[in-house]
């Protein structure tokens, strides 16, 4: 939360997954008040249900809620050697030639954006990572096709 403003107070957001409407509702705006109230006590006491405003938006959270991040996947050429890959690494996996992906950053895209630009800088031009490779791999846009693969679900 905001401090407040010329009246005007920000609050966080909710996940409401599974949801794909954009119509505000009073349960949303009562669970952003209640958090920020476990984790600022007293500071919503002024807080009036009734007249809460806010905006609805929806954002990309993978499953695992890591970012995906690098060289997206053939997936019909995946498919295709789906037979020879069942045992695969992520470095096994087709990739689309010169397409990549930074996405799925869900509400961490501030904390991640900077670093996410010079690893995917560094992975089209070949230079050294700017983290670890167990890092990469966590955030590679092929570890759903991979473990799909594995098991022989694609």
């Amino acid at each position: 939360m905001l401090p407040e403003h010329e009246g005007i107070a920000v609050c966080g957001a909710t996940y409401d997954l599974d949801r794909m409407d954009t119509v505000q509702d009073a349960a949303s705006h009562a669970l952003n008040v209640s958090r920020v109230e476990r984790m600022l006590p007293g500071s919503t006491a002024q807080v009036d249900p009734a007249h809460l405003d806010g905006g609805v938006g929806i954002r990309c959270v993978a499953t695992d809620r890591m970012p995906m991040l690098g060289a997206m996947v053939d997936v019909a050429a995946a498919r295709a050697q789906a037979a020879a890959l069942t045992g695969a690494h992520l470095a096994d996996l087709p990739r689309r030639a010169g397409l990549y992906g930074a996405f799925a950053f869900a509400s961490r895209g501030l904390t991640w954006t900077l670093l996410a630009a010079e690893l995917l800088a560094s992975q089209i031009d070949g230079e050294p990572l700017p983290v670890e490779r167990a890092l990469v791999a966590a955030i590679d846009p092929g570890r759903f096709i991979l473990h799909r693969l594995r098991r022989r679900k694609l």
